[in-house]
């Protein structure tokens, strides 16, 4: 495989993702900007990011998030309101409620 040949369909900038939307491939080249855990949901939900590997990925970029703005609004207890975000990710089949539970144990 030569170098060129790989395609980055997702990015990490400063605080937030970017998503390859691989919905409008291969007609047009667009980017979607994720800054919270609803739009992360919305994204893998709407096929934005398709793959097992770029789904887990995604969604794991989609807790990252999920912590920065819960530290940020509360740094002395962060962890318990990160439990309302990834209850989210649960109901909406994108993380296991097993994980989940070790995540914020």
């Amino acid at each position: 495989m030569k170098v060129n040949d790989t395609v980055t369909a997702i990015k990490w900038q400063n605080d937030h993702l970017l998503l390859l939307d691989q919905r409008l491939l291969p007609h047009q080249v667009a980017w979607l900007d994720i800054s919270s855990t609803e739009q992360t949901v919305a994204a893998i939900s709407d096929m934005v990011v398709r793959g097992a590997p770029a789904i887990g990925i995604t969604a794991a970029y989609g807790i990252v998030i999920a912590a920065q703005a819960c530290f940020t609004k509360a740094p002395g207890s962060w962890q318990a309101q990160i439990r309302v975000d990834l209850e989210h990710c649960v109901m909406h089949g994108l993380l296991r409620s097993t994980l989940s539970g070790l995540l914020i144990a």
